[in-house]
């Protein structure tokens, strides 16, 4: 297997079989070999049986007590993955899961972020990450935090300071991270959550990659949304054995004449040249 897919999702809740089966069931359809799920709702010592044919492998962080939060990560039966190593939150906001696809060793993580106080959470998530991390790393999930809000927000504000906004930019610049649909992406205005607490869109369902790796992503994209208010995003990753051309990332020199903000946002991740 030369290419990889992979798919995040908030599900919203999955312990009703009927909806667990069309969710497996479309991602099936779309390819995925890597599903990364966030709010699965599973509880501890219950979590129910998975019985699909296709995503034969599980790994599940969920909470002791209540059917609240939950992450999950699933693979293909077509990937041969081989697990070295796994840590699970005891308080089902993420999962890292390390191993081998063929002689490549990879690491997973899968987010769920608070809705406050996410520096901390970044802060902390990222150090333990860090640790634990060895190989091509691909992190996944609900931030549930606009990196832009000019660009990411339906409203162009958030309603976190630009200083908290700045040091969560630091914290990806620090670990070598990088938003890979808006490097993909740069000047692009797409929002693929909505809340209806405070009837806005936002884009806070992303892919993070090493910096390094930016050349073996191909593509990523948002599908609808269909059974939550946020949509899945699908990244395609090569491998290690073929890479992007370098010469992908080369300044066009029209930018300086934009009138628009690309460029700005290209000086936002000038640590990547």
């Amino acid at each position: 297997m030369s290419l990889l897919h992979f798919a995040s999702f908030n599900a919203n809740g999955l312990n009703v079989p009927s909806k667990r089966g069309q969710v497996l069931h479309y991602f099936r359809k779309k390819q995925t070999d890597v599903l990364f799920l966030q709010e699965t709702h599973f509880r501890r010592n219950s979590t129910p049986v998975m019985k699909n044919k296709y995503y034969r492998l599980w790994f599940n962080a969920c909470t002791p007590l209540k059917k609240t939060r939950g992450v999950s990560i699933a693979l293909h039966k077509r990937v041969d993955f081989q697990k070295t190593d796994i840590l699970v939150d005891p308080e089902g906001r993420y999962i890292f899961v390390k191993g081998y696809i063929g002689e490549n060793l990879y690491t997973f993580a899968n987010l769920y972020a608070l809705n406050k106080r996410q520096l901390t959470f970044f802060k902390n998530v990222f150090k333990i990450l860090n640790s634990f991390s060895e190989g091509c790393l691909i992190v996944g999930g609900d931030f549930n935090l606009a990196p832009d809000p000019s660009l990411d927000t339906s409203r162009g504000k958030s309603r976190y300071s630009s200083k908290i906004l700045e040091k969560f930019d630091d914290l990806l610049r620090e670990y070598l991270l990088v938003d890979i649909w808006r490097i993909l992406n740069p000047s692009a205005r797409e929002y693929y959550f909505y809340s209806h607490t405070f009837n806005s869109h936002s884009r806070i369902d992303y892919f993070l990659v090493n910096q390094d790796n930016i050349g073996s992503v191909p593509k990523v994209e948002y599908d609808v949304r269909l059974w939550s208010d946020h949509a899945p995003v699908l990244l395609s990753f090569l491998d290690g054995r073929s890479k992007i051309k370098s010469n992908s990332w080369v300044l066009n020199d029209n930018l300086f004449n934009s009138s628009s903000n690309f460029f700005l946002t290209f000086l936002r991740h000038r640590t990547l040249f």
